[in-house]
Order: C-alpha cells, then sequence, then structure tokens
C-alpha cells in the first residue's frame, strides 16, 4: 500500500472516530434531557407520596404491637390445629367406614328389591289364577247358600204344615170339648 493510500485510509479512520464521538455526545445529551425529565416528575410525585407517607407512618407504629400479639395466637392456633387433628381424622375415619357400611347396605337393598321384583313377576299369574278360583269358590258358595236357605224355607214351611196338621187332627175334639174361660 502506497503512502497516500495509507493517509486516506487514516483519514477516514479519524473522521468515523470524530463521528462516533459526536454520536455519542447526542446520546449523552439525549439521556441527560430525559433524566431531567424524569426527575422532574418523580418529584411531583413525590410532593404527592409525602403526605401519604406522613398518615400511613403512624399505622405501622400500631401495626407493629399487634403483629408482636398475633404471633402468640397463632401458636396457640396451631397448637389446636394440632389437638384437632387427630380427631378429624378419627371422623375421617368413621365416615369412610360408614360410607363403607352405607354402600353395603345399598347393594343389598337393591338386591332385596331385585329379588322382591322377581318373586312378584313369577308369582303374578298363580296370584290371578288364586283370584279366580276364588272368585267361582265364592260364585259356588254363594249358590250353595241360596240353595240352602230355600232347602230350610220350604222344611220349615213343610214342618210348618204337619204342625198344623198334626195340631188340627189331635187337638180339634178336644178344644171343641173343652170350654175356655172369658177373660
Amino acid at each position: 500500500m502506497s503512502e497516500d493510500t495509507f493517509r486516506i485510509v487514516v483519514t477516514v479512520a479519524v473522521l468515523i472516530a470524530s463521528l462516533a464521538f459526536v454520536v455519542q455526545a447526542g446520546i449523552v445529551l439525549a439521556l441527560y434531557r430525559m433524566t431531567r425529565k424524569i426527575q422532574d416528575k418523580t418529584a411531583g410525585f413525590v410532593e404527592r407520596a409525602e403526605p401519604v407517607l406522613a398518615k400511613v407512618e403512624p399505622i405501622f407504629d400500631k401495626v407493629g404491637p399487634v403483629i408482636e400479639r398475633i404471633g402468640p395466637a397463632l401458636d396457640a392456633v396451631s397448637e389446636a390445629a394440632t389437638k384437632v387433628g387427630p380427631a378429624v381424622e378419627r371422623l375421617v375415619e368413621k365416615t369412610i367406614v360408614f360410607s363403607e357400611h352405607a354402600g353395603q347396605f345399598v347393594k343389598t337393598v337393591n338386591q332385596v328389591a331385585l329379588t322382591t321384583n322377581q318373586i312378584m313377576q313369577e308369582t303374578r299369574p298363580n296370584i290371578a289364577d288364586i283370584s279366580e278360583e276364588a272368585l267361582t269358590i265364592m260364585h259356588s258358595g254363594r249358590e250353595q247358600v241360596e240353595r240352602m236357605g230355600d232347602l230350610l224355607h220350604d222344611a220349615g214351611d213343610r214342618a210348618r204344615s204337619r204342625w198344623t196338621r198334626w195340631i188340627m187332627q189331635w187337638s180339634l175334639p178336644s178344644i171343641r170339648s173343652r170350654t175356655f174361660p172369658s177373660r
């Protein structure tokens, strides 16, 4: 490379470095402006936040003792929870046992219902036959009772007529001969 070319390359490099320095200066200037704006905005925020913080500070002072008193209360609650834990476990175990027994009971009841339904289905025709036979027997019994009633009436009528004839036959002579006192 010749000396003229070398000088041109060095000059271009210096120009690029100068340009980079100017760009960096512009970026620093922009950052400075931005931080000033942010500082102005935060200053306004701090001015508005100071009264709020002044009001919150006494609340923090009051909260400190409350938090100190909550510690033992939480300890008591954890002790109570450890005491209640076994009782809850026993209750859960009893509930599980009860639910298992209830499940077995429901299965048994379902089986009984199925058996009862099957028996009903099997005996329904027999019940219908028995009902028909009972109805037939009842009609037959009624007819026989009516016949017996007729026979008793006939026998009663015959007995009455025979009794009357017998009385008339045997008592007519004695009635004629007898005198009845007058009343």
